[in-house]
């Protein structure tokens, strides 16, 4: 069936009525409060719940300005926040109840470039995965060589960490340069970093969780996701190559990691799944799935070099490279019985892809600085320079059908 929407896009970055993002800003001269988009415009949730187009969801949504986040939303479950976008998505074509009220359209709709959008919810956990086989074996084998390019643990769990949430940030916003501890000819050296990097990654936010002490095989993990959203997590690469032994990286990712504004509920990338990859060896009963367990979703990664106004595309990839999955990250979460909670944040990790342009970060695309990428005129980077601006898009696209993902972008500062 052909959907009509009442606003159509004016370009590549707006939302079709396929889409129905949720998302939390200032819209109209109001306070801050939940939304939704199509086309080009932001939708103000809580004015058509006043005026009585959304029955039953009206305490959730009102409860976002007090709340300062979508989380009252998201903890109406997975399956009652879907219901929410598939009310909209009727709401907002042509020949509804709402555009029988050209007037209140009017006075609920609003440019997205005058919006003022901040965090969709308030993260109070984060969690950091390396869920690209292709990501892991290239920056191993930088660091280790091919031999050992893979830990053994690699093919049999999701390697993840515990990352910092305090440090995230909307899209568009400045991101402060780093300073830390790096490797010196003789001994650490401390200054700002000369290796600052982006990371594309693939994240998605919990609608619900499990208790405390009760594992969720990756079966049924699904559940938990209210949406998928993308993330940008910053890195200061020489600063990771002397703090990661033994722990992981600490400071070289706790200064920033920044997500998309828009929330994209599972409902709407359901067109979109596809089957991952084989496991290479036999995996525990609870990382086991069936059935499609991927999203084909093309990623973009595009630079605009400080004092242009160029963006430069220098990346391509897709989710469907991961090797695992969102609901197996989630199940590795919670095999010991830790408990996950609505509006936590996990991420996948650098999505990168096979060829050498679906490096998600400049690390691989530049290998490790060996090889500069060019941009225009004459422009060259290994890593990023002061005033450098990252913009992550995404989409999934199938005959008529396209879903947007929002972007994520921030531009790095002195």
């Amino acid at each position: 069936m052909t959907l009509k929407p009442l606003i159509t896009p004016e370009d590549d970055r707006g939302f079709s009525i396929h889409t129905i993002p949720f998302g939390f800003g200032e819209a109209g001269g109001k306070q801050a409060a939940a939304l939704s988009a199509l086309g080009n415009q932001v939708v103000q949730l809580e004015s058509l719940a006043t005026h009585g187009f959304l029955p039953g969801f009206e305490e959730h949504i009102k409860m976002c300005s007090r709340y300062g986040g979508l989380n009252p939303m998201l903890q109406m479950g997975r399956h009652r926040l879907g219901e929410l976008r598939s009310l909209l998505q009727d709401l907002l074509q042509t020949g509804s109840e709402l555009d029988k009220d050209r007037t209140l359209l009017a006075n609920i709709t609003h440019p997205i470039d005058d919006t003022y959008l901040m965090l969709p919810v308030y993260i109070g956990d984060y969690t950091d995965f390396y869920a690209s086989k292709y990501h892991a074996e290239r920056v191993g084998a930088m660091f280790r060589g091919k031999e050992q390019a893979l830990q053994p643990n690699w093919l049999h769990l999701p390697v993840g960490y515990h990352g910092r949430a305090s440090s995230i940030v909307p899209s568009d916003r400045i991101i402060n340069w780093p300073n830390g501890q790096m490797p010196g000819e003789n001994g650490p050296k401390f200054g700002p970093s000369k290796k600052v990097d982006f990371e594309l990654e693939f994240g998605c936010l919990t609608a619900s969780g499990n208790l405390l002490g009760e594992p969720v095989s990756a079966e049924e993990t699904g559940n938990m996701i209210a949406g998928f959203l993308l993330v940008n997590d910053w890195s200061a690469r020489d600063i990771q190559a002397w703090e990661y032994v033994p722990l992981g990286p600490f400071t070289s990712k706790n200064f920033a990691t920044s997500v998309s504004p828009w929330v994209i509920h599972p409902d709407a990338l359901e067109p979109f799944k596809t089957e991952g990859p084989t496991p290479e060896v036999h995996l525990q009963s609870y990382l086991q799935q069936t059935g499609l367990t991927h999203y084909d979703i093309q990623l973009e990664v595009y630079l605009k070099p400080a004092g242009t106004d160029r963006e430069v595309r220098i990346c391509q990839t897709n989710t469907r490279h991961l090797y695992w999955s969102m609901e197996q990250m989630l199940a590795h979460q919670t095999v010991t019985g830790c408990n996950i909670r609505s509006g936590d944040l996990y991420a996948s990790g650098t999505v990168s892809g096979p060829k050498p342009e679906n490096g998600a970060c400049l690390l691989e695309l530049t290998e490790n600085g060996q090889s500069p990428i060019a941009l225009d005129g004459g422009k060259k980077r290994t890593f990023l320079e002061s005033g450098d601006e990252v913009i992550m898009r995404g989409f999934a696209e199938k005959g008529e059908v396209r879903v947007e993902m929002g972007e994520v972008r921030g531009q790095i500062g002195e």
